[in-house]
């Protein structure tokens, strides 16, 4: 089960199972942190990859926003 803050997006094109990674930060902007395939892929180890992943990548997002490294375009 992913993090709490953590949402998962599940398409399926061309007869492949892609799953996307997503997150609403502070401003309530959606980012989409990392996908996959998993098309032919044992369940638990995909999604044990994607989750340590996408979970790493989030913090590191929210520390460059804190310090304005992701500053709103205008």
């Amino acid at each position: 089960m992913p993090p709490s803050h953590l949402r998962e997006l599940r398409i399926k094109s061309s007869g492949h199972a892609l799953r996307i990674f997503y997150a609403f930060d502070p401003r309530r902007d959606a980012v989409l942190i990392i996908g996959g395939d998993k098309t032919g892929q044992n369940n638990r180890p995909f999604y044990a990859s994607l989750l340590r992943q996408a979970d790493r990548i989030w913090k590191e997002y929210l520390v460059e926003q804190r310090r304005g490294e992701h500053d709103k375009e205008e």
